[in-house]
């Protein structure tokens, strides 16, 4: 019988043709700042079609309960993890800043009062799941320019440019401090400058808004989730509120804050709202990252803005700027779209990585997608419920168990498939070495029993 063909995205996802969000230069003293290059909202290496993405030397992470289609998006890689979309409610009327502490505010009435609710800073430190005690509370007024500017006032001082220099190239990123004692979220490309791994003698500065300097150390990071945690030695510092990303729905407005281009004078904001949840991209070499249940947004995120938050209008981190893709053929930045790593899926992560533990997720070499009902009809698939396999990467852990493209995994370790979510509780549970067994269906309609042996993620 024929192979079946399966259509690829309508991006391609080659190394340069991405831009990852933090800025990037080599050493020389003519270029003051070269943009870090990469291929991202489908981020992948190359592979042997011209258009097709690949997870080479990505393992597979997170899982995402919605889906991208592979036909007419970037985004539809691997894991992600929130699944859930609920409405995020919005108070009609709030309690005014610190000297009005008593007073109500009627938006409806004033629609130019500003209305923000502070926490006071202890000088205590909370965890990545948990509300941090000193952050500061923004309370909606249902007028959006208000809003905006509440968010600004109150969480820009807990926004940091992140300025990293090693023998090899300097950039400039962003990221968000999450205790009063100095932990700070960012983007592992960041840290890494964009490189495989954290050099030995990478050196790390941050700088507050007020203009206050810190040297950083890097506590933890996780390749395959492209985060970091870093530490500056400060106490009562002010902290950004840790929202939750389930709560987003699509069409619901957010905030991006980050130091755009490194342009001088500090930080840059940008609005848009939430074009999509449950986006899956792959990152290329020499990073390789799957990302998955990521939040796709208009809201403009330039070189610069990796690690950044992205704010709900009540002031809260529902996500972490990380990609913006560029079309392949004019090498043209994509209007309106960017992608945000989901709070939510990052919480348990940040908490291993600030207890300085390592994280070495499964690989299995694949690029997977959630199966619905439109790509079961599009590619006449004999199920419409699993998760899809667009690729496999030769010699990995899938390839060497049998699988191929166009797989449909309906089964591991005991576990319905039925999302990229249920793949991810099943990874969860495991590490490299660790073999399992799967059942999967053939674009042809036959049931195979297969093991497989999750590999080590590679290190190029």
């Amino acid at each position: 019988m024929q192979e079946t063909k399966y259509k690829k995205p309508s991006f391609s996802y080659r190394p340069g043709r991405f831009k990852r969000l933090s800025s990037s230069k080599l050493l020389s003293p003519l270029v003051l700042m070269l943009l870090l290059s990469v291929t991202l909202a489908a981020c992948g290496t190359e592979t042997a079609s011209p258009s097709a993405t690949s997870t080479a030397n990505t393992p597979v992470v997170s899982t995402a309960a919605a889906t991208s289609n592979p036909s007419t998006s970037a985004a539809s890689t691997t894991s992600g993890i929130a699944t859930a979309t609920t409405a995020a409610s919005t108070s009609a009327s709030a309690t005014t800043a610190a000297g009005q502490a008593g007073a109500t505010t009627n938006p409806a009435a004033n629609p130019q009062a500003e209305v923000v609710t502070s926490t006071a800073t202890t000088g205590s430190t909370a965890g990545a799941g948990s509300t941090a005690t000193g952050a500061t509370n923004v309370a909606p007024t249902g007028n959006l320019e208000v809003d905006i500017r509440n968010l600004v006032k109150a969480v820009t001082p807990s926004v940091v440019l992140i300025a990293v220099t090693t023998s090899q190239a300097q950039g400039v990123g962003t990221g968000s401090i999450i205790t009063p004692d100095g932990f700070i979220i960012t983007n592992f490309h960041v840290v890494a400058a964009g490189g495989a791994s954290v050099a030995a003698q990478t050196q790390i500065q941050v700088v507050m808004t007020d203009g206050k300097k810190f040297p950083a150390k890097v506590v933890g990071t996780d390749r395959s989730n492209d985060l970091a945690v870093i530490k500056i030695d400060a106490t009562g510092l002010p902290v950004i509120k840790q929202g939750s990303s389930s709560a987003l729905q699509v069409g619901e407005w957010v905030v991006a804050v980050g130091n755009a281009l490194a342009l001088p004078g500090g930080p840059t904001v940008t609005a848009g709202i939430v074009g999509a949840l449950g986006r899956s991209i792959q990152e290329p070499a020499p990073a390789s990252a799957n990302l998955t249940d990521l939040i796709q947004t208009n809201a403009a995120i330039n070189p610069g803005n990796s690690g950044g938050p992205l704010l709900n209008l009540s002031g809260e981190i529902v996500g972490i700027n990380t990609a913006a893709p560029v079309d392949p053929e004019s090498q043209s930045a994509a209007q309106g779209i960017g992608f945000a790593i989901s709070i939510d899926q990052a919480k348990p992560i940040i908490q291993t990585l600030m207890s300085g533990k390592s994280i070495v997720p499964p690989y299995m070499g694949i690029l997977p997608v959630t199966l619905t009902p439109g790509l079961a009809a599009q590619y006449n698939l004999p199920t419409d419920t699993g998760v899809f396999i667009q690729t496999v990467e030769p010699n990995s852990a899938a390839a060497t168990a049998g699988w191929k493209a166009g797989d449909i995994i309906t089964q591991m370790d005991g576990t319905k498939i039925s999302s990229l979510a249920d793949l991810q509780t099943v990874l969860n549970r495991h590490k490299p070495g660790d073999t399992v067994q799967a059942t999967l269906v053939t674009p042809q309609g036959q049931t195979q029993q297969t093991n497989i042996t999750f590999g080590q993620p590679p290190t190029q």
